[in-house]
Order: C-alpha cells, then sequence, then structure tokens
C-alpha cells in the first residue's frame, strides 16, 4: 500500500456541513498549491502567487496591465506574500486598490496535474479564468490581450501556462468552447468538466457548487440544489447564488460524446502520447461501465465526503485513475503493463537518485512502492529513466508500440460508440479539422517522410551511419541504413534500420528523426565503389539544416488546418549520387561557349540526371519526391506548378534553396535549375495559366509545357521545324509563349512572342542578303512561318499586309458585337521590322503607310466550299470570274495560272499572291478558323499557282 504522507483534517459523518465540507476542500487546495511551490523556483512561485491579483486588480505597476480591462473576482483576499511578490516585480508598488461594486471577473482555477504525482517543474499550468457572462466581445477581446501579455511572461519564468477564457454558463448549456490547439472544443464537454471537478484548485473567487452536492444526491444534482438554496439540505446552512458557480452536474457521460474525445485524445497523443493512452483507457473503463459510469470524479468527491482517515494520495488524481486503469486491466497483462509504463513514463519521476528533484521525496516513496508491487525488475525501470539513452531503433520501437495502443483504444471506444452512440456531439468542422491532423501525423501514403522522433529532439543524433546498397530477389536495387560503423561482409549478420529504393530518403528520414547532423560520419558502399563522399552528404545535411534549423518543422495551426495543404518550405537537391561528367575523363571536350547546363557543350548535353525535392506542408508533413532521368528537370516543373495552382500570384511557391554537390560544374546546374523554375512559374501565374506555354531547349529536343484541364503537361519536339509546326497550330483561346532564353537555334522567337498582344495580328520580317524571314503571330498567339526570297519593293511583305487587311476588315463588319460602337479594341494589324546591330536583335514598330502598296493590282479570292456528296474543293475568282474546282478538277491550278498569264501585258512568269481568302469550316475541318490557318492555305495554292506557272 502506499505511505501515507499529507493528512488531511478528519470529518465526521455526522459533523456535515457546507462550511465544513468547503473547509476540507479548501485544506486540499492548500495542500496542493504547497507541493506546486515546493517545486518551482522563487520566481515563478512568485508567478503563481500574483496571478490571482493581476486578474482582479489590472494594476498598471503589475504585468498584464491593459487599460480598463475587465477586473474584480469576489471574495478576493489580498495576502501579504501578493504584497511582497508585486513589490519585487515594481518597487513602486503602492498596495492600493480600488473598491468593486460588481465583478467583471467570477473566479480562477487551476487544474489538471499541478499539486499531483505526475506534477514537476516541467509540467504546464492550465488555468481556467471564469468571467461574468455577460461581458461584451470587446471586454473578451481585452482579456484575450491579457491573457497573451501574460503568457509572454510566463515564457520568460519557464513557465508553460494556458489561460482559457471559460463561461460556467456554456458548460450547464451544452456549449462548448471553441477548438483551439489547447482546447478540445466540440470534441468533449462533459468529460472535459469531469477532470475539473476532481483537480481544479480554487485560487480566488467562487467555488464550484458541485463540491456541496453529496455524492449520495448527484443523481438528482438540480432538485438538491433548489433544497440548499432554501436550507433544507444539509444542517444550519444555506448556500448564496452570489457564493458559487453551477457548471452543472456530471454524474454521467451520454454516449455520444465519447467517438470526438477519442479522436481529440489521439489527436492530442501525437505530442503526448503516454498521457493521451491513460485518458483513452479511461474512457474505455467507462465505456465498459455503460450506462453505469463508476467515474472518478465521483470516486473523489465521495473521498472527500465519507473518509475521515484521508491523505493527499487518497485524492491524488493520477493515482486514482491508476487505481481504476488497473482494475480495468487485470486480464489483460500485456495492456497492463503498457498502461503502467505510461503512467510511469507521464508522471516522469525517476528512482536513480542522482536524477531526483529535492521536492520530489514524498513521489520517489510512492513511485518506489508502485514499482515493487508492479514486481518490476530493475531493468525495466531503469530503461524508462534513461530514455535519453535510447537508440533511434529503440524509438522506433516505442512508437510502433505507441501507435498500436492508440489504435486498439480508437478501435474499441469507435465500436462503443457505434453500438450505444446515436449522434456524436462533436461538430463537423472541430472533427475534420482533428482528422487532419491525425492524418498528417500517422497516414501512410508515398513520397511521404514518417516522422517517429516527436519526443526526443537531439539526443538520438548518431556519429557513425552506414549506407550499403542492395539488390532485391527481383533485381532491383536499393539501400540499407544501418547505425554505427557496418562493413558490408557484416551486413548479413546485422538489422538494418531501415530500407528505400532511394539513398536520398535515407537521408531525409534519418535527418528528420533527428539521428544525423552534419558532424555524422557516414560509411557509404554501391555497387560502383565508394563514389558517394560522406562530405556531399554533409553538404545535404547542411543544407536542410538552413531550410530546418534543428530539423524541426513546427505544429500545424488549426487555421491552416481549415484549409487544403500548400507547401510551405522546400529544398531541392540535383545530381544527388549522379556525376554528369563520371564517364568522361576530359571534361574539356565538352568545353565550348555552350554553358547552359541543359544543354552544355558541342554535343549539347543535359547535365541534369536527377532532381530530389523535400518539401514540408502546412500540415506539417514532410514529403519528398525524385525526378530522374531525361525528363527529370520537366517533370519536377510540373509539379512547382501544381503546387501553385491554388495560390496567389504575391504567394508563389518557389525552392527555398538548390543544392548540387557531385561535379565540377555543380554551382552552375544548381543556378540553371532554380533560374528555370522561377521562370517558369513566373510565365504561368503573371495571366492565367490555361492561355500561357513555355517552350525551353534540352538537350537537342525542345519541351513546351501548358495546361490542359487546369493539370500541367508537357509535349517533346524534337526538332524546331517540328516546334515551329507545333506553334502554328489553331487555338481555341488566345495564348501567349514564353521562350527560354536556351532557346539558341532562332533566337527570334523569344523577340517575338514578348510583344504578343490579344486581338491583333502582327507581322515581323527579317531582311537577311538573300532571303526574309517572315512571321505572323495571330489574334490568339498561333505562329505562321515562312522563309522566301527578297524582291523589290517589299513585295513579299506587301502581299501579306494587303492579304492580311482584307481578312481583317471582313471580320470587323461580321462581327458578332459591334466594335464600332464600343469601346473593345477592334482587331487590326501591326507590322514590325526585325534587324540585327552588335550582334543583338532590335524590332522596330512600322506604319501601314510607309510600305509603298500598289494603287491598282489583281485581286485573286480563294473561297474553301463543302459539299455533301463530295470532297470540299476550292474556286478562284479574278476580275469577276470564277474558277471552281467542281469545273476544272486537278486543272484548277493549271486555267487559272495560263489566265494570270493572259492578264499580264509583259507575259513574265512572276510569282502569284492571293489577296484574299475565306473558307467554309465544314470544307477544312477546322473550328475555329484562323488567321494562320488561312495563311498556310494560302502558302499552299499559292505553290501550287506558281508551279503551275513555271510549267506553262
Amino acid at each position: 500500500m502506499l505511505k501515507p504522507t499529507l493528512k488531511i483534517s478528519p470529518m465526521k459523518k455526522s459533523e456535515l456541513s457546507i462550511s465544513r465540507v468547503l473547509k476540507r476542500y479548501n485544506e486540499i487546495n492548500q495542500l496542493r498549491l504547497n507541493r506546486i511551490d515546493a517545486a518551482l523556483t522563487k520566481r515563478q512561485q512568485d508567478f503563481l502567487t500574483l496571478i490571482p491579483f493581476i486578474f482582479h486588480s489590472n494594476h498598471e505597476k503589475l504585468p498584464g496591465y491593459v487599460p480598463d480591462c475587465p477586473s474584480g473576482i469576489p471574495d478576493f483576499r489580498v495576502t501579504p506574500e501578493m504584497k511582497f511578490a508585486a513589490k519585487k516585480i515594481n518597487k513602486s508598488f503602492n498596495g492600493k486598490l480600488k473598491a468593486f461594486r460588481s465583478f467583471d471577473l467570477l473566479a480562477l482555477y487551476l487544474m489538471g496535474s499541478p499539486g499531483s504525482i505526475a506534477f514537476s517543474n516541467k509540467s504546464d499550468f492550465d488555468f481556467w479564468l471564469c468571467y461574468n457572462p455577460s461581458l461584451s466581445s470587446e471586454a473578451l477581446a481585452m482579456l484575450d490581450t491579457k491573457v497573451e501579455i501574460l503568457t509572454q511572461w510566463a515564457d520568460e519564468l519557464d513557465l508553460e501556462i494556458t489561460i482559457f477564457l471559460v463561461n460556467y454558463l456554456d458548460f450547464r448549456q451544452g456549449k462548448s468552447i471553441p477548438l483551439s490547439v489547447e482546447s478540445s472544443g466540440s470534441s468533449q464537454l462533459l468529460l472535459l468538466l469531469e477532470e475539473f471537478y476532481r483537480t481544479a484548485i480554487l485560487l480566488c473567487g467562487r467555488y464550484p457548487v458541485w463540491w456541496i452536492i453529496a455524492p449520495e444526491v448527484d443523481d438528482k444534482y438540480d432538485e438538491t440544489l433548489k433544497e440548499l438554496e432554501i436550507g433544507m439540505m444539509i444542517k444550519d446552512n444555506m448556500v448564496n447564488k452570489n457564493d458559487y458557480l453551477d457548471f452543472g452536474p456530471v454524474n454521467t457521460i451520454p454516449s455520444s460524446e465519447f467517438l470526438g474525445a477519442t479522436v481529440w485524445q489521439i489527436y492530442k497523443g501525437i505530442d503526448s502520447p503516454y498521457k493521451s493512452i491513460l485518458k483513452l483507457m479511461i474512457m474505455e473503463a467507462y465505456a465498459n461501465e455503460f450506462p453505469n459510469f463508476q467515474l472518478l470524479s465521483s470516486i473523489y468527491k465521495n473521498k472527500v465526503y465519507n473518509q475521515e482517515n484521508l491523505t493527499l494520495e487518497d485524492l491524488d488524481p493520477y493515482l486514482l485513475l491508476l487505481e481504476k486503469l488497473t482494475n480495468y486491466l487485470q486480464s489483460a497483462e500485456e495492456r497492463l503493463f503498457l498502461m503502467r509504463r505510461c503512467f510511469y513514463l507521464k508522471i516522469d519521476c525517476k528512482l536513480n537518485k542522482k536524477h531526483q528533484r529535492p521536492s520530489s521525496k514524498w513521489q520517489v516513496e510512492i513511485v518506489r512502492q508502485l514499482v515493487k508491487d508492479w514486481d518490476w525488475n530493475e531493468y525495466t525501470h531503469q530503461l524508462l529513466d534513461h530514455k535519453e539513452n535510447w537508440t533511434l531503433q529503440d524509438v522506433m520501437h516505442e512508437q510502433k508500440t505507441l501507435v498500436n495502443a492508440l489504435t486498439t483504444s480508437y478501435r474499441k471506444l469507435n465500436d462503443f460508440f457505434k453500438k450505444y452512440g446515436q449522434t456524436s456531439t462533436i461538430s463537423q468542422r472541430d472533427l475534420n479539422l482533428l482528422g487532419r491532423k491525425l492524418h498528417a501525423a500517422f497516414e501512410r501514403k508515398a513520397g511521404k517522410i514518417e516522422i517517429i522522433n516527436r519526443q526526443f529532439k537531439d539526443q538520438l543524433v548518431e556519429t557513425h551511419v552506414s549506407l550499403h546498397e542492395f539488390v532485391n530477389s527481383q533485381k532491383e536495387k536499393g539501400w540499407k541504413v544501418y547505425l554505427g560503423v557496418v562493413h558490408r561482409k557484416e551486413m548479413e549478420e546485422r538489422e538494418s534500420l531501415k530500407k528505400s529504393a532511394n539513398i536520398m530518403k535515407l537521408i531525409n528520414w534519418l535527418f528528420f528523426n533527428g539521428a544525423i547532423n552534419q558532424h555524422t560520419k557516414f560509411l557509404i558502399h554501391n555497387f560502383r565503389g565508394y563514389k558517394l563522399d560522406f562530405k556531399e552528404i554533409s553538404h545535404i545535411i547542411s543544407s536542410l539544416n538552413k531550410i530546418y534549423p534543428g530539423n524541426y518543422i513546427g505544429k500545424a495551426s488549426l487555421e491552416a488546418l481549415s484549409r487544403p495543404g500548400v507547401v510551405e518550405k522546400n529544398c531541392l537537391f540535383v545530381n544527388v549520387l549522379n556525376d554528369p561528367f563520371e564517364n568522361n575523363n576530359n571534361i574539356n571536350q565538352f568545353a565550348t561557349n555552350q554553358t547552359d547546363s541543359l544543354r552544355y557543350g558541342a554535343s549539347h548535353r543535359n547535365l541534369v540526371l536527377s532532381i530530389d525535392v523535400v518539401y514540408n506542408t502546412s500540415w506539417k508533413e514532410v514529403m519528398y519526391a525524385h525526378y530522374n532521368g531525361e525528363t527529370a528537370i520537366v517533370d519536377c516543373i510540373c509539379q512547382y506548378l501544381r503546387w501553385n495552382n491554388n495560390t496567389s500570384p504575391i504567394q508563389k511557391i518557389l525552392p527555398d534553396i538548390v543544392q548540387s554537390f557531385s561535379s565540377s560544374r555543380a554551382t552552375f546546374i544548381a543556378q540553371r535549375v532554380e533560374e528555370i523554375i522561377k521562370d517558369v512559374v513566373d510565365a504561368f501565374y503573371q495571366v492565367k495559366r490555361s492561355y500561357q506555354r513555355y517552350i525551353f531547349a534540352l538537350g537537342r529536343v525542345y519541351y513546351m509545357i501548358g495546361f490542359k484541364n487546369d493539370e500541367p503537361y508537357y509535349q517533346k519536339l524534337k526538332t524546331m521545324d517540328l516546334l515551329i509546326q507545333e506553334l502554328s497550330l489553331p487555338r481555341k483561346y488566345y495564348s501567349t509563349l514564353t521562350v527560354d532564353n536556351g532557346v539558341k537555334e532562332d533566337t527570334n522567337l523569344k523577340s517575338i512572342f514578348k510583344r504578343n498582344q490579344s486581338g491583333k495580328v502582327q507581322i515581323f520580317y527579317l531582311v537577311n542578303p538573300n532571303y526574309v524571314d517572315i512571321y505572323v503571330l495571330d489574334d490568339l498567339g498561333s505562329l505562321y512561318y515562312i522563309r522566301q526570297n527578297v524582291e523589290q519593293d517589299n513585295v513579299q511583305i506587301n502581299h501579306y499586309i494587303l492579304f492580311l487587311n482584307t481578312i481583317i476588315q471582313r471580320r470587323l463588319f461580321h462581327s458578332s458585337s459591334n466594335v464600332f460602337l464600343s469601346n473593345d479594341e477592334p482587331l487590326n494589324l501591326g507590322i514590325y521590322k526585325m534587324y540585327r546591330r552588335d550582334n543583338e536583335l532590335k524590332i522596330v514598330e512600322q506604319s501601314i503607310e510607309s510600305f509603298s502598296l500598289p494603287s491598282e493590282f489583281i485581286s485573286i479570292q480563294v473561297i474553301g466550299h463543302s459539299h455533301q456528296e463530295t470532297q470540299s474543293y476550292f474556286s478562284i475568282f479574278c476580275d469577276g470570274n470564277e474558277f471552281s474546282g467542281l469545273d476544272y478538277g486537278q486543272d484548277l491550278y493549271k486555267e487559272f495560272a495560263k489566265y494570270i498569264i493572259e492578264q499580264r501585258p509583259s507575259g513574265l512568269k512572276y510569282p502569284i499572291y492571293l489577296t484574299d481568302m475565306d473558307l467554309d469550316q465544314e470544307s477544312v475541318a477546322l473550328s475555329p478558323v484562323q488567321v494562320c490557318q488561312l495563311l498556310k492555305y494560302k502558302e499552299q495554292i499559292e505553290t501550287k499557282l506558281n508551279h503551275a506557272i513555271k510549267e506553262i
């Protein structure tokens, strides 16, 4: 049995009165407060002494002062200790306090482990500050500000506190407080109140009336309270409503509350697994007794009322919990052992003398007796006492055990809820938020780095780690990691810590679980020999540490969990374990003025062989992606575009760091990768994504990136001709194009597409000694390109101007919207001359008036027709004459060429140029018929006509 320590004044059943019951509770409060004080530093003691004083007075000379902030707590008494502590904080404090006619605050409680066997100087403090329900939202906002200031002050004192603002009527009316990182929200209400009743310490203000409702009438709580108010219950006493707070009864727990409470405890179990497992098990015990609960709060109250020789240990909340769980788990030996381990680790009272605190002597005596009663050997508690010496392997085993325990409890409680629950009390919003947090912590999925070390900080760092490449039975390569120095010949004798197909995923798993840092030494063996220098891994770890100092990724806020997860930080590593020059002894053979890492040297070699991306989401998941082979950079770019799908232009997701350490050009390779990712993301998020395309060269081929159905895609185009052909294809909507600087074969494209404008047809021409390059960008961003012989007086340009002007004018006249009467920009024609100066391309816009267009010319129009029974055909009109494909068939072009020669006085066979064309959409299966498509047909027909002229 436990050795008694602090005795509580006896109270015989015959002597029961409200005053004696309250006196006993106050004595219990004070004894627990004394134990709290003994565990704190002097400054921390002053904080606990002053906190009621600060809320009551809102004094400008004390911490937490907020002008006009709600203040005043009924029945508050200033003690000499309070005045002394206040003087230490501010010597000018004079101790004068204003009198209160009414009170904004009603009570201040401390609840949870303080004063119990589970309390230590590392424990946190949960305060309930009960306010007057009539306070306005503005007054509550001021209280929030005060709480924030006091929390920061506590941080400076190495105290972790949470001050909850509580409306006691919310419990009475079944309303939950909002979900927060510390508050369970709608997930549990009566379970929270039940814990409050058995752990709360009244610091000042009104007591909970539950204290004076005798245990035998708890099931008639409301009726009993009414009788107490008129003096009919306990002898010679009445209760005054101004003396107490009525949070309501808690003699039972509805089955509807179990689902939310279970999810909440598993959520809390991510960071505090031992405490959560204990709380889940106590819910199991309650569920096992359903509907006749024997709640811990009822056991607690029974002892206060009915046990005459009472010690503080008899009322210890955690010892009461331990006793109930021991009874519940008697027939489940393994779970009983696990529960005791959780209890031992939760109370954190080590039996090793050098770890003991002077203030914990009473705790050590109790724990020593417990360990003896449990029949634990020395090894068991020594192992738990020295968690700081655990290896990552120990932590992995512990994590598996804890997750299994959480899963087992969840299954049992979920089965109970399905059997007895009607509707869960937890709101759908809170359930979704908690579910997302659990998903982020425990859900396994491709690419996720599992975090198994959430408790041990830096203590698991290994001095040596071994990485070995292996081949499985399916001839697939992978990597194994071993702690310590493990040579190749020792692999079969040792069990690996973890396996992965990719070495970078192992490195990141080790890093984020705190097993390695930049000082860890690596023994690496792969089939090519010891090519991967541990210095490269050390550089990788240093880079990760810049973005994630101390491998810490933080905790997901509820605000972040309320939205879809987005990428927060990311690191990109190029060519890990891949040297692009590995098989080439002489790097100089590639050295030319072509230094672009995406098409390096005379051979246009792509130096990006692989990319590894490590990132965390706003839900605080750590993810990993690997891209390999020729399209590694293209696939990686598309991933960044996906990440940016739901972000604003000012919140673009770009690499936080890009590194490469594998070759002599590693820095340049990393810079080029970072540059092109930024350029592509910038291009797509300056305008609507579906209206954008991006082209870059990779090796000897070209890639065009775009969006379809809100998803990025890419096309491989092997030659410049295929690229031009792709750019000429019709488009449903206007689309811009960005051309990367690495596209050198046609350096005009980048400058031309920079001037691309919606609703405008643009002619660009560059005159060379023997030929002229002509580019036409139409109003939807499709490109037409042709190279023609130079002719006098810009004839080759003039006929394009005539042709395009005619088409534009007809489209304006037949436009469905009256552009002449609206503010819309009409379709128009732009003409640009290109020339080179100092090896730089210049573009100058020209007016149509600057061209010597002929005042008289032969108008040649082509009309395309569709026919139901025959194939499509063309008609050519000139001077009112029609030459129809129906009449001439295959001789159409020969007959029209003869006609044109006859019309020329000189009879010369110079080229024929069309001045107009219109196509029936059905005849050419085009939808819509774009300007560039008309130009293609113009070129085809002119080619046939001019070939016919030469044959005449």
